[in-house]
């Protein structure tokens, strides 16, 4: 009868090679879910600051919002022009670490249209976006990011 020792050393060698794969995997899955919360995140503001440019407009076409043209805000015949800047300056819930502007399509009163540009850091960004429900159906558009998109502009060309 022989008796064949095991190396102790190879199962621990299995045994860490084993842990660092589950390790690896769980790991992945975090960051993945970490990605995804941010985007969730960056969603919902989206959606808030939509929300706060309809309350302006609301205000604006009860005579109780002044449009001053500079670069935070302007209007013109076709659009009124609003910076996140000024949207955290006049206390509408805007997330402060976020930067860009939304502009207001007035050429129908009844129906105004909404264009964003918001971008938070480098991670994301939705530019020239006209949706209504960001959370579902906003693309976030990784285009890189120009200074115009935070200036407000109304100058009509003729």
């Amino acid at each position: 009868m022989s008796t064949h020792k095991r190396n102790p050393f190879v199962y621990l060698i299995s045994v860490i090679i084993l842990l660092i794969f589950v390790i690896i995997l769980l790991l992945m899955n975090s960051i993945n879910s970490i990605t995804t919360a941010k985007e969730s995140a960056f969603r919902i503001e989206a959606n808030n600051v939509v929300s706060a440019a309809k309350e302006i407009f609301k205000e604006y076409q009860k005579g109780n919002y002044v449009v001053s043209n500079n670069s935070d805000g302007c209007r013109n015949e076709q659009k009124i022009c609003i910076t996140i800047n000024k949207m955290k300056n006049s206390n509408y819930s805007v997330n402060s670490k976020y930067k860009g502007k939304i502009e207001i399509d007035i050429t129908d009163m009844q129906n105004p249209k909404y264009t964003l540009f918001l971008a938070r850091s480098a991670e994301f960004r939705f530019v020239d976006l006209s949706y209504t429900n960001y959370t579902e159906y906003g693309q976030i558009n990784n285009s890189p990011w120009k200074e115009e998109y935070e200036v407000c502009n109304c100058e009509t060309t003729v």
